[in-house]
């Protein structure tokens, strides 16, 4: 189950409010119940409510349930083109600093 990268951000962000300890607020009256929908809803985190979601049915069939209608080249494909975007804002932040560093040489 492949993640972009805005996808992989906002799972970051909710995983750490989850780490924080004690529940106050809302989270407090939050249901305990845990599902693939609420997993994917509430947590953002695709890949475990993928696991979750073939697992339980593993559990209860003796059978994995496919969870992705991807192919194997569809994914390799997605998974190389989030390398290239990766890399070139990379290559973008680097260029940004190396002109700020000439138009500070060049004062």
């Amino acid at each position: 189950m492949p993640v972009d990268q805005a996808q992989a951000k906002t799972l970051l962000e909710r995983r750490m409010s989850r780490e924080i300890i004690g529940k106050s607020g809302e989270r407090a009256n939050q249901d305990a119940a845990v599902t693939p929908e609420s997993i994917t809803e509430q947590q953002a985190d695709p890949q475990l409510a993928a696991a979750l979601k073939t697992l339980t049915a593993r559990v209860e069939t003796g059978e994995f349930e496919k969870v992705s209608d991807l192919s194997p080249a569809q994914v390799q494909q997605f998974l190389k083109r989030e390398d290239a975007l990766r890399r070139r804002e990379t290559v973008l932040k680097d260029l940004e600093q190396l002109n700020r560093e000439l138009a500070e040489l060049e004062k």
